[in-house]
């Protein structure tokens, strides 16, 4: 079933979601995303409903960095009812070719099931960067071009 991205009109239902993506990446440390209401105040920023037949199945966040040219997958989320269907392929694709170009996105080295994802997502050569947060947790930094042709 192919998934359909929505422009998420106001922050309600992707709220509701960032609760249990939260609680996946940080076991409950962090309950709130504070940048939350900037995709709606800020032009370079773009938030997705990822839909099924009608029904929210997850969300991206998406920012542009214009000094650089990047666009982020700041985060993406597909809810666990909905996931190994193909949804979160197809929509991070659909996601690529919306906003073509160069893209980095961030996973944290503990989330074996996101580097698994993304490593079947993305289908250009990627540049990997290994990282340490501020937090002290390791993540690594994808690179990439998707989308286009150039």
């Amino acid at each position: 079933m192919r998934p359909d991205l929505v422009v998420a009109p106001q922050a309600r239902v992707i709220r509701t979601m960032m609760t249990p993506y939260l609680d996946e990446l940080t076991t409950g440390s962090l309950t709130v995303y504070p940048q939350l209401s900037l995709y709606w105040q800020d032009a370079d920023r773009f938030p997705y409903l990822i839909r099924l037949s009608g029904a929210d199945a997850g969300f991206a966040l998406v920012r542009r960095h214009v000094g650089s040219g990047f666009h982020e997958m700041a985060e993406f989320y597909i809810a666990p009812a909905h996931r190994r269907r193909g949804c979160g392929r197809e929509a991070a694709r659909a996601l690529f070719a919306r906003h073509p170009g160069w893209w980095h996105l961030q996973i944290l080295d503990t989330n074996a099931a996101a580097r698994a994802f993304w490593a079947r997502v993305i289908d250009a050569p990627m540049r990997t960067t290994a990282q340490r947060g501020s937090h002290g947790r390791p993540y690594t930094v994808l690179q990439f071009r998707a989308g286009d042709t150039a």
